[in-house]
């Protein structure tokens, strides 16, 4: 099985968004992210055995953290807007605890020998890829920033179809709520 670790983001946000960026996304060579499919990705594993998926959700199950807010902020790409291979949204506000997260799930994983990342963790929401071999510059464009409220994150499966991947929720794991903030 194919998977990941991703926050999810909920769904009358998700359409807000797509409605919002799809309009810009009609380029030949891009392949738009669909609705469904938005999400925060906090780590991506790649295949794995049934008996690893379930060492995998023991490990992130005992995570404790705690709920917090974030929001969206410009359009950018991967590796430069010049030459994009993926764009995506910023997330700007409370960054550190995205990537705080992203670090706990990191050690915890690296024990049951699963690898940690080798690039640098940028907390963002993919909209689009380039296809390969496409020569296709992305024109600025902004969107209305978003509210997220992040109360969890997900172990996904990744189903490749050839119209694109599909993600299915294998395991949600609920972060606490702090007194009074919602």
């Amino acid at each position: 099985m194919r998977i990941f670790i991703g926050i999810p983001i909920v769904e009358n946000i998700k359409e807000r968004m797509y409605e919002n960026y799809i309009k810009h996304l009609s380029i030949k060579g891009l392949k738009p992210v669909t609705k469904n499919n938005l999400h925060i990705t906090l780590k991506f594993i790649g295949e794995v055995s049934k008996e690893e998926i379930e060492k995998i959700s023991t490990v992130l199950k005992n995570i404790s953290f705690d709920t917090f807010d974030t929001e969206t902020g410009d359009i950018d790409a991967f590796p430069s807007m010049k030459q994009p291979r993926v764009i995506f949204i910023k997330l700007v506000k409370s960054q550190d605890k995205i990537k705080e997260l992203f670090s706990l799930i990191e050690k915890r994983l690296f024990k049951i020998k699963i690898n940690k990342e080798k690039r640098t963790f940028h907390p963002h929401i993919t909209i689009a890829r380039v296809k390969k071999h496409a020569n296709t510059s992305i024109p600025r464009f902004t969107i209305p920033a978003f509210s997220l409220y992040i109360d969890r994150f997900v172990l996904y499966e990744s189903i490749l179809k050839p119209q694109g991947p599909e993600y299915y929720p294998k395991k949600t794991i609920f972060l606490e709520e702090k007194n009074g903030t919602h």
